[in-house]
């Protein structure tokens, strides 16, 4: 016998409804008239729950092979199946023959996946946790007979009586880094997962609730932004032209792993007011060799002058970019296009990076504070 799906989603002719062709042979080795009968059937489903069939049967009679011709219906009804079938016989009405059954087939259920065994289950840290304190303990338990080693980083770690382990250290600032493996008894390994949790920096006059904590904190742990000796950060502060050319030229560096190049020699400065012994010589001397920034045509750079708002994102997208276009239409109410800040300040815009004043003026000549400066950097995904 053999089936051939004519119509269905995985059928001959691809569609919603569903077609069978059904055929099944007899076939009589002794016999050298007529070995062998047809039996021929053919299934439609136009919906789900109902059903329309016919069909040929064959039969003998004598040395002649009759056709008996069937057809049928099928009803299904939240899995309760009435059928009908009738089924002619030699062309015998008295024969014809009618065929009723009742049935119920329950909707079959699909079975759930098989529960993939975790082996342990990781407490502490969580994926990507934060923290801020220096002793951390990663913690976890086993939930399956067959670990019998626990090894974090290379160092096998004590699985107590109730099944749990835990793996004291010490956190330096930054992303740590955990590799977490179950063994068996034959050393074979159960499960790998790595871990992440970074140590943070804080300080105490940026609260839990302030606006830019995430940003300070990220900036402050990379090494880019730092706060006071008091332990505090003073997010209001405003920002000079020398702290903006260290932060900018600090960030290059931690991307790149290398310090800043000095670029003038000797005892000489390319600024009468910025010496060679000046804290922030070798930043100002980068950024302005970058064209991050000019000094002013007196031959001074006034590094302790504070950055406004206008001057603090033209740094930034100059070190992000360089390419300060040509813009359609002020990028806010209070910065016209003919400002000079204005395509800088529509780049900023078009990145992101001003986010945080959407829906206000952007006031080009306001101060830029540290907490606005760290916001802006950390938005400008270069860490």
């Amino acid at each position: 016998g053999a089936c051939f799906r004519v119509m269905g989603e995985d059928g001959f002719i691809k569609s919603h409804q569903d077609g069978i062709l059904a055929l099944d042979l007899d076939y009589f080795p002794t016999r050298s008239e007529m070995p062998m009968l047809a039996h021929l059937g053919l299934e439609w489903k136009p919906v789900p729950m109902f059903s329309v069939r016919t069909g040929v049967d064959q039969g003998r009679r004598g040395d002649a092979v009759i056709n008996n011709y069937t057809f049928g219906v099928g009803i299904n009804l939240g899995g309760f199946q009435f059928d009908y079938a009738y089924h002619a016989y030699y062309d015998v009405s008295d024969l014809a023959s009618n065929y009723f059954s009742f049935s119920y087939l329950p909707e079959p259920t699909a079975k759930a996946p098989p529960k993939l065994r975790e082996y342990f289950d990781l407490v502490s840290p969580l994926d990507s946790e934060d923290v801020y304190q220096e002793d951390f303990e990663l913690k976890g338990y086993v939930t399956e007979p067959e670990v019998a080693y626990i090894i974090v980083n290379g160092t096998g770690v004590l699985i107590d009586e109730n099944d749990v382990f835990v793996y004291p250290v010490k956190l330096p600032f930054g992303t740590a880094t955990f590799e977490v493996t179950a063994l068996d008894e034959k050393n074979s390994v159960l499960k790998s997962v790595v871990s992440q949790v970074a140590r943070l920096k804080s300080f105490s006059d940026v609260s839990g609730e302030y606006w830019a904590k995430g940003p300070i904190e990220r900036l402050a742990t990379a090494g880019i932004i730092s706060g006071y000796p008091d332990g505090t950060f003073r997010p209001e502060k405003t920002v000079t032209r020398a702290e903006m050319c260290a932060l900018l030229m600090k960030m290059e560096s931690s991307i790149e792993g290398e310090e800043p190049r000095i670029s003038f020699s000797g005892s000489e400065s390319k600024f009468k007011d910025v010496s060679v012994g000046y804290w922030a010589s070798r930043y100002i001397a980068q950024a302005v060799e970058k064209g991050i920034v000019t000094g002013y045509p007196d031959g001074t750079f006034r590094p302790s002058k504070p950055v406004t708002r206008a001057e603090g994102v033209t740094m930034i997208v100059k070190y992000i970019d360089g390419d300060l276009r040509r813009i359609e239409e002020p990028p806010f109410s209070d910065v016209p296009g003919r400002h000079w800040a204005a395509s800088a300040v529509t780049a900023a815009r078009q990145r992101g990076l001003l986010d945080y004043i959407q829906g206000k003026n952007f006031e080009p000549g306001r101060p830029l504070t540290r907490a606005e400066t760290a916001v802006i950097l950390d938005r400008t995904g270069s860490l």
